[in-house]
């Protein structure tokens, strides 16, 4: 099926990725949250600071909690999200996000700074911009199949780089003395201005989405068999031609298929046409948890201990530049999304897994040298490793699961990965209070999560090489005379 952009389309393209920068990961700008926090006097109650030592341990271990729980909840409710976004369709869940962000930035808004209720709302705040998330995967389904990869790549850039939100709202709250107030409810704006207007420009484009729902979980004969594929790609470098269209595939002719047709492009992956349950049962999807558990937890980790990091080394004396250096830094992901596409395109998806691993260790490496200056280059390749991350890992999983249940399965990992995000609380509880806040160790145990990542990533390499979902190359041009051979050896 061939799609055209509408305006319709375009301005959906539009909100969503602008929606992604806004809300989906601006939790994770924890760095500059935590400074308007404390500088509110949240959780500040019992506290004895003074000039010479202002730290105040029951203040950093609530706030910490504060962002431990948010980051939990926004996975734990994701298969829900997912849920809603393949059952309901995005017209809904686009509702349900404004209702959800609004509800919790009013809550971060106007409670009392000894108030536990802002645990709740800043939970609020994750859930919503996790489902603004999953509800971008349609956009990617209404679209030309060619763009897809850097559709994704772009809104998952956009997701790292809405980290930079918090350090938004922190320069408002601190430059233009704005109060929390003040600050979060013009926060609540920015979904009003979002999720409205896509709630209504969906009206016209939700049946092509339930078209190729339709399509995707319709058994079909013309599904190549892996092996099959894997032997032609083998011989060929090239796509099993499943629909017998040898005069489209390779002809030179102007009016003929230049390869960027959705229904010739590429076969669909074999694994779309099972069911819900069925998909749960593969060796994709445990790849995908095993993968994406381990790889979101050491980023979580990071995120939320790099302040204090910063901070060790002696920031605050320099008024806390390191971490708006940081949270600056985040957005440049977006500047290699072209690059994020043409690796995935040109090299597939096991060059960018491996990519992904490497960029982890050197990362983590980085963060165990004690000094500031360094870290910059910390947050530089830790802003390319995440970004690449969940680009990879989200193409990966649309390309394979499909539009019928890409959502669900996107959820179902996320619930894995919130509780494996649990170990986030006893790990920094340990190290502020065994270990006197020292983070080298956890962050040296950092390294060592990317070595079992890699070799699962190398397990798989012959699936992941293979399928013809995830060889996402664009069709070889044959010259004329080799493309007339072709086609008289498949008549034959």
């Amino acid at each position: 099926m061939s799609f055209t952009m509408t305006s319709s389309v375009k301005w959906l393209v539009v909100l969503n990725l602008l929606g992604n920068l806004f809300f989906s990961g601006m939790i994770f700008g924890w760095g500059s949250l935590m400074l308007i926090f404390e500088q509110d006097h949240v959780f500040e109650r019992g506290c004895h600071k003074t000039e010479s030592d202002d730290k105040c341990r029951k203040q950093e271990n609530l706030l910490t909690a504060m962002y431990t729980a948010a980051s939990t909840a926004q996975p734990l409710v994701s298969f829900g999200c997912g849920y809603l976004v393949d059952k309901m369709g995005p017209r809904v869940s686009n509702i349900a996000c404004f209702c959800i962000l609004t509800t919790g930035s009013l809550i971060l808004a106007l409670a009392g700074p000894e108030n536990r209720i802002l645990f709740f709302g800043f939970c609020l705040v994750g859930i919503g911009g996790i489902l603004h998330s999953v509800n971008t995967y349609p956009v990617s389904f209404i679209i030309e199949k060619r763009r897809m990869p850097i559709f994704l790549s772009s809104a998952n850039c956009l997701f790292d780089a809405s980290a930079v939100m918090g350090l938004l709202l922190y320069l408002i709250y601190k430059h233009l003395n704005v109060s929390r107030a003040g600050v979060f409810i013009g926060y609540a704006f920015l979904s009003l201005f979002t999720h409205i207007p896509s709630y209504f420009l969906w009206a016209p484009n939700e049946h092509s989405l339930n078209q190729q729902k339709n399509a995707a979980n319709k058994p079909s004969e013309d599904i190549p068999n892996t092996e099959n594929i894997t032997k032609h790609n083998e011989n060929n470098n090239d796509y099993p031609d499943t629909n017998n269209n040898h005069n489209n595939e390779y002809s030179n002719d102007p009016n003929a298929d230049d390869g960027n047709d959705d229904t010739n492009q590429k076969p669909r992956h074999p694994i779309q046409s099972k069911t819900f349950t069925q998909q749960l049962k593969t060796r994709e999807f445990r790849f995908v948890l095993f993968a994406f558990c381990l790889s979101v937890f050491k980023s979580n980790i990071y995120l939320g201990t790099n302040g204090l990091l910063l901070r060790s080394l002696g920031d605050k004396k320099r008024d806390y530049i390191f971490t708006q250096i940081f949270q600056g830094v985040l957005p440049c992901s977006v500047l290699f999304v072209p690059y994020i596409e043409k690796m995935m395109r040109v090299h597939g998806f096991l060059y960018s897994f491996r990519v992904v691993s490497a960029l982890g260790i050197i990362y983590s490496i980085i963060t165990l040298i004690p000094n500031l200056e360094v870290q910059c280059i910390a947050a530089f390749v830790y802003t390319n490793y995440r970004a690449i991350f969940y680009s990879v890992f989200g193409t990966y999983m649309a390309h394979t699961f499909g539009p019928g249940a890409v959502g669900r399965i996107f959820g179902a990992v996320m619930i894995f990965v919130a509780i494996f995000n649990l170990l986030q609380i006893p790990a920094l509880l340990i190290t502020n209070d065994y270990l006197d806040g020292d983070l080298k160790w956890l962050n040296l145990l950092m390294v060592l999560f990317v070595i079992p990542v890699a070799i699962a990533t190398e397990m798989m390499k012959r699936s992941i090489k293979d399928t013809p979902g995830a060889e996402i190359k664009q069709p070889r041009r044959l010259k004329q005379s080799e493309s007339r051979t072709r086609i008289a050896v498949a008549s034959v």
